[in-house]
């Protein structure tokens, strides 16, 4: 089995810290398995479709007859908003999906590969997304074997994709020549490509804290799909002056979320409102035009972060 230590927080000057991975106990969880207690050495995996040599695996012919391979990734909900909670990023630790496809053979005329769950989901990836080698079928985060809500025991990781397509508890893998027609498709979530986009998250301070005059750190992270982080921008006056903060952690992968630090030194009293902004390498910054989601109550352009505190 693959172990290791996740990468330990970033301290800042002021003496808070940010953590660069999230912790397994503070990542999202929005559905939950709810059927039958999962066995792991009773659980199997099949894959099959326009392949070559269909194949049966138990849990130990992924752990011990692939080669194992541990990914940065940050994962966001398609559903989340600025601000909101229902991001993270963790080291996944698995299998290259190519590997499994290799193993199998796959026949002309592939168009996409079909995942099923034990919770009666499906979702489809495809066939260019399979075959990157940072798109894993993984057992472990942050080193840890995969708890129940999070997909025990095997989920789909895709780096830069919404978490719609990480599909977890994986019962069946279907190579098939046409696309699928997902819940998500149907929900209209297709009107959008499948890469997450450019968006910031202030993680300090938080909405209504209080702080005091002096020495303050504003910081958060940004991220953007497959694409990298060029700079951060905040603003202390609600939108109207802009400077440049520090990019404190840049990650080595483009899928992973680039952690900035501002310092911050208010000498008045008063109500402050905080709002950041991130440019990418293609030069665009947020807010970025979202297209239109009504049915999940996001149509149009995502807001840029913003936290009102108080200095005292």
């Amino acid at each position: 089995m693959v172990s290791f230590e996740p990468p330990q927080p970033l301290r800042l000057i002021d003496g808070g810290f940010i953590n660069l991975i999230t912790p397994v106990e503070e990542f999202f969880v929005l559905t939950k398995y709810k059927g039958p207690k999962l066995d792991r050495e009773e659980w199997r995996l099949a894959v099959g479709g326009l392949v070559n040599k269909p194949k049966e695996m138990m849990f130990k012919d992924l752990t011990k007859g692939f080669s194992q391979r541990t990914e940065a990734a940050t994962l966001e909900c398609v559903i989340n908003k600025e601000g909101e909670d229902l991001v993270g990023t963790g080291l996944w630790t698995g299998i290259s999906l190519s590997e499994v496809l290799e193993e199998v053979g796959v026949k002309d005329g592939a168009v996409e590969v079909l995942f099923s769950s034990l919770d009666g989901s499906k979702c489809s990836i495809s066939m260019e997304e399979a075959l990157k080698p940072q798109t894993l079928l993984v057992h472990q985060l942050n080193g840890r074997p995969l708890r129940e809500d999070h997909g025990f025991p095997l989920r789909l990781v895709v780096p830069g994709s919404w978490g719609y397509a990480w599909m977890k508890w994986i019962r069946t893998i279907e190579v098939i020549g046409n696309k699928y027609t997902s819940g998500a498709t149907r929900s209209g979530w297709s009107e959008m490509k499948n890469e997450m986009q450019l968006a910031t998250k202030i993680m300090r301070p938080k909405d209504k804290e209080e702080l005091r005059k002096g020495l303050n750190v504003v910081a958060g992270a940004s991220w953007d799909g497959g694409r990298r982080i060029h700079k951060v921008e905040v603003s202390v006056d609600g939108g109207v002056t802009w400077e440049e903060a520090k990019l404190a952690w840049v990650p080595t992968t483009p899928f992973v979320w680039t952690v900035w630090t501002y310092v911050w030194k208010p000498e008045k009293e008063g109500e402050y409102s905080i709002m950041v902004k991130a440019t990418n390498e293609l030069g665009i910054t947020e807010p970025v035009n979202r297209e239109s989601l009504d049915e999940m109550g996001m149509s149009g352009v995502r807001k840029l972060h913003k936290v009102v505190v108080t200095v005292k």
